[in-house]
């Protein structure tokens, strides 16, 4: 029931909230919990008001083991390395950049990957936090 709209950084999400407001659709925004999304989170609410207060969260908010998270930190290191090869095949390390970006072209391509129950878990925690609310907006 989600519709998934990635970002490559938790800053450059301005274009895409203004466009959601002004389509009048429902949106949710999650970001990292670390110091830069607690920062963006709260430039959200006051460049765009209440409307995003009640539709902007941190990975905190869905699990407090998750303070001061990132995305990627929701995947084990070696696993996020292996799907970040999929796009990157030379990189050894991961970096987010191009981990976001991969997590972008596979969502553009439909393409499957295999990950851990570990990781499957914190996303089966993030949909069902999210799909609760968006329903709640409703």
């Amino acid at each position: 029931k989600l519709n998934i709209a990635t970002s490559t950084g938790s800053s450059n999400l301005d274009t895409l909230i203004s466009l959601y407001i002004g389509w009048g659709k429902e949106f949710i925004i999650l970001l990292d919990s670390d110091k830069e999304g607690a920062k963006q989170k709260e430039r959200y609410i006051e460049k765009f008001g209440i409307i995003v207060e009640p539709r902007t969260f941190t990975l905190e908010d869905i699990d407090p083991n998750w303070k001061k998270s990132k995305m990627e930190k929701l995947f084990d290191n070696a696993e996020a390395i292996q799907f970040q090869q999929t796009t990157y095949p030379s990189l050894q390390t991961l970096n987010k950049t191009h981990f976001n970006r991969t997590i972008q072209e596979s969502l553009i391509k439909r393409r499957s990957f295999a990950f851990s129950e570990q990781t499957k878990n914190n996303f089966d925690k993030i949909w069902t936090f999210l799909d609760n609310k968006l329903f709640n907006l409703e």
